[in-house]
């Protein structure tokens, strides 16, 4: 009797995992499915695109739920195992992208990874240091040790500003508005630039710091380096959207080559990152790298942060820096700079768009 008992509870037992298991997953396919209907449907709904940094996860997610639900006895372990997977995804697709720390270089050094040809190039280092920050002696450590040709950094405010001093050594040239907590944007250079300032944020323009350089002599290209935080799109999408326009056409009149670094809180699905880099001109390496643990969840994410060049520069190598307290890792890049001189604009109307 007892045996016949044990049988009929594990038999029932198992019938309501398997019905539990074919539950979720019909839950798990339902979801993913209207995330990705919401995505294909965003350009008749402009609000719809803050889901799509979620659409690689939920096509996989969408896979697997499609499976669970042909599954029977091994529907809960294929889903649990399956989904922790996913999670992981856009980390296992950073793996073999860290920097290695430490490696030197000289400012406008002619050899790094990728790179064939006697051209200069620029090594830069674009970092979200989050307000929240907690541990600002490792930030601060990994800047100074880092060997990065210019650095930008955003979100950086009035309680980092020590670092400056602390990072003069290493970065003598500076640009910032780091007094003022809207803008909170910094730009650290192991070389001179000609010119440099730095832009308030606006509904229809993001915070902006920028530098001028010049490859080689006088005469020699220009390049113009502009760090930038757009806003968040969860928050209000028109500013996300109207700040993104205003970068891009103040982007079209800057005279030279462009070098924009910054977290532009996007993914390379979002339609926000096609209509930029459409209007704008500039071009960004075609890489998925990850970030974390950043907007929506506290998990692993593709990547926020971004480095777009103009058409006479390239993207060379493009890498993650370690963690440094941040909920964003850092992002390095070698850009191979212009072997032409550009040509020069007016007198009357060089700097117009940025000034």
């Amino acid at each position: 009797m007892k045996v016949k008992f044990r049988n009929w509870l594990n038999k029932a037992l198992d019938e309501q995992d398997e019905r539990s298991g074919l539950a979720v997953s019909w839950i798990l396919l339902l979801v993913s499915g209207a995330i990705l209907l919401a995505i294909v449907i965003r350009g008749w709904w402009p609000s719809l695109d803050i889901l799509s940094p979620l659409g690689p996860h939920a096509f996989a997610v969408a896979a697997v739920a499609s499976i669970g639900v042909m599954l029977g006895r091994w529907r809960p372990f294929f889903l649990i195992s399956s989904l922790g997977f996913i999670v992981l995804v856009p980390s296992l697709l950073s793996l073999d992208s860290f920097d290695a720390h430490g490696r030197r270089f000289m400012p406008w050094h002619g050899a790094a990874a990728g790179a064939h040809d006697s051209a200069p190039q620029l090594r830069v280092l674009a970092i979200n240091t989050w307000h929240d920050n907690g541990n600002l002696e490792r930030l601060t450590q990994y800047i100074a040790t880092a060997d990065a040709d210019v650095v930008v950094m955003s979100e950086f405010g009035p309680n980092k500003l020590a670092m400056l001093e602390a990072l003069r050594p290493a970065y003598p040239y500076q640009a910032s508005c780091a007094k003022v907590w809207a803008c909170s944007q910094v730009l650290l250079s192991r070389v001179p630039f000609d010119r440099s300032g730095t832009r308030l944020p606006t509904l229809k323009n993001p915070p902006i710091v920028w530098a001028e350089f010049r490859v080689g002599t006088v005469d020699a290209a220009k390049v113009t380096v502009v760090g930038t935080h757009i806003y968040r799109p969860s928050r209000r999408l028109d500013w996300h959207l109207a700040q993104l326009a205003g970068l891009a056409d103040m982007v079209r009149k800057i005279d030279g080559a462009v070098i924009v670094a910054g977290d532009f809180n996007m993914t390379r699905m979002s339609q926000s990152f096609d209509d930029f880099t459409y209007a704008s001109g500039l071009a960004s390496p075609e890489r998925l790298l990850a970030s974390w643990p950043a907007w929506p969840f506290p998990l692993p994410q593709f990547q926020l942060d971004y480095v777009f060049v103009s058409k006479d520069l390239k993207v060379v190598d493009q890498r993650l820096g370690h963690s440094i307290g941040s909920d964003h890792l850092p992002l390095w890049s070698t850009i191979r700079m212009p072997v032409q001189p550009s040509i020069m604009a007016m007198a009357k109307s060089r700097g117009r768009a940025l000034n």
